[in-house]
């Protein structure tokens, strides 16, 4: 197979594992935040923010990290090749023949691939554009003069830890207050929605969106977004990233409630006069954060408050704790595998492995049974000196290493590349290592059992000497008479008896 072959077998395997990890994890945490809403905000928007990250994770990371916990398996009696078979009496393996298929003539790997990395890139063009639509609105504001305003908006920036607090811009029009750029945030108030609101309101608009800063919600908007488009075809993507918005929205009002000191009842109040003065709102850029929220999210963020609570560093450091880890089980891929065993056990030799020195260079045939090979990694089940210690080894192998496979037909010579696709495990193989380096590989061991010794025409010896002892002695027919102290007594056709020793 072509190296543009691999790469989108390599392509295919990832998009598969990504879209069925990721959505299994969405189901998981839509399951929980149905069963349990009273769950804080701030933990949902952290579980939904996992779940677009476990699509990415799935995505690149495929080879999973190893955890030696598992007792050895059990012995087993493998087929083993019995001699290898020299290169130059196989025939080389130049190109298929009969009815097996050529790697890579399925054109349907390479329109699928093509499909997605136009639309996907068509995605990605609406979120630069979104960035881009983000930064022309903050370069037409102006910088407010609002002398309450600005000490307000130091004052909450202080309380919330912030070192600089973002400037305060003002544009013409009405619509809602906004949160625009991803690495230097700036508020954008529209001079006609500040001339409606009062002291007290401007100040929560101000706590909302400067809670947003605090949570840093625009960056992880457009690392969700950048995901998304690249899992344009998977629903639970697009349901992921919308939640994630949504509770976002819920964590900022309740980050900005317990900065106010204000009740939930008071705030969800002052939050419907605030959406009711904004006035006919304006198509604002995607990646930006607005008081009033996205569409159909404010029924969401008003049944919210009534989940806000008093939180204790105790409830924090719990919660902490199952993010981590649902973080490390989560998004790093683990394998269970059987614990390594000793040095000692392992410098022993074994009886599977013959060792032989030629040119001053060290040739070990390896023989066990055939596990996987994926990545370039052979690993292969090896047997032990005793009974019940099975190991496993691994090499790495080159694309060029020739495998030769026995099958009923005969024996065949493939790359590498080619001959493990075709293979289940469990499979008697052979490896051929010098120095460290693997040099060819039989796999299967059908043929035929070695012939039994052909059995002598002659009979056994004690067969033979009873024969000729049969053929020495004189045969004596009769009739039992007695038999008294060692001596049989017949009666023959004369009719005297004939005594026998």
């Amino acid at each position: 197979m072509s190296f543009t072959g691999d790469m989108l077998d390599l392509w295919g395997a990832a998009m598969w594992r990504a879209s069925w990890q990721g959505g299994l994890a969405a189901l998981f945490v839509a399951i929980i935040c149905r069963l349990r809403p009273s769950i804080p905000a701030w933990f949902q928007c952290w579980m939904w923010r996992l779940v677009m990250l476990k699509f990415a994770s799935a995505w690149v990371w495929s080879v999973p990290v190893e955890v030696p916990l598992l007792h050895a398996a059990e012995p087993f009696e493998p087929a083993f090749v019995e001699s290898p078979i020299p290169f130059s009496d196989v025939p080389s393996y130049d190109a298929p023949t009969g009815d097996e298929r050529v790697p890579g003539d399925d054109p349907l790997p390479t329109i699928a691939f093509a499909t997605w990395a136009v639309i996907a890139l068509w995605h990605l063009g609406r979120v630069w554009a979104s960035c881009r639509n983000a930064r022309l609105l903050r370069s037409g504001c102006r910088a407010s003069e609002n002398r309450q305003l600005l000490d307000s908006c130091s004052r909450l920036s202080e309380m919330l830890g912030l070192a600089n607090p973002p400037p305060v811009l003002e544009t013409e029009g009405q619509g809602s207050p906004l949160l625009v750029g991803v690495l230097q945030p700036a508020i954008v108030l529209p001079t006609t929605t500040l001339e409606r609101l009062d002291a007290s309101e401007r100040s929560l608009v101000l706590g909302h969106e400067l809670a947003h800063v605090r949570r840093r919600d625009l960056f992880c908007s457009l690392v969700s977004a950048v995901i998304r488009a690249l899992f344009f075809f998977h629903p639970a993507a697009w349901f992921s990233e919308r939640r994630l918005g949504v509770t976002q929205e819920i964590a900022a009002d309740q980050l900005a409630m317990t900065l106010q000191k204000q009740s939930p009842i008071h705030y969800a109040q002052v939050l419907l006069t605030i959406v009711g003065k904004l006035g006919p709102r304006r198509t604002t850029p995607t990646l930006s954060m607005g008081a009033a929220g996205e569409d159909g999210s404010l029924y969401r963020r008003l049944s919210a408050v009534r989940y806000v609570k008093q939180t204790t560093p105790r409830m924090v450091l719990t919660y902490g704790l199952l993010l981590a880890l649902g973080a490390a089980l989560g998004l790093v891929p683990w394998s269970l595998v059987a614990a390594p065993a000793s040095a000692a056990e392992e410098s022993k030799p074994t009886e599977q492995n013959d060792q032989t020195e030629e040119n001053g260079r060290t040739e070990a045939i390896v023989r066990g049974q055939y596990v996987s090979f994926q990545d370039g990694v052979l690993r292969v089940k090896v047997q032990g000196d005793r009974s019940d210690l099975v190991s496993e080894r691994k090499w790495k192998i080159v694309d060029d290493v020739k495998v030769v496979c026995h099958r009923r037909a005969g024996a065949t010579q493939r790359m590498a590349r080619d001959a493990f696709k075709q293979w289940e495990a469990g499979g008697p193989i052979a490896v051929a290592v010098r120095d460290g380096n693997v040099v060819y590989i039989e796999l299967g061991a059908d043929k035929a059992r070695p012939p039994k010794p052909e059995q002598s025409r002659e009979p056994p010896l004690e067969k033979k000497a009873d024969s000729q002892v049969e053929t020495k002695s004189k045969l004596h027919w009769g009739r039992f008479a007695s038999f008294h102290n060692g001596t049989l007594t017949l009666k023959t056709n004369s009719g005297d008896p004939s005594p026998c020793a």
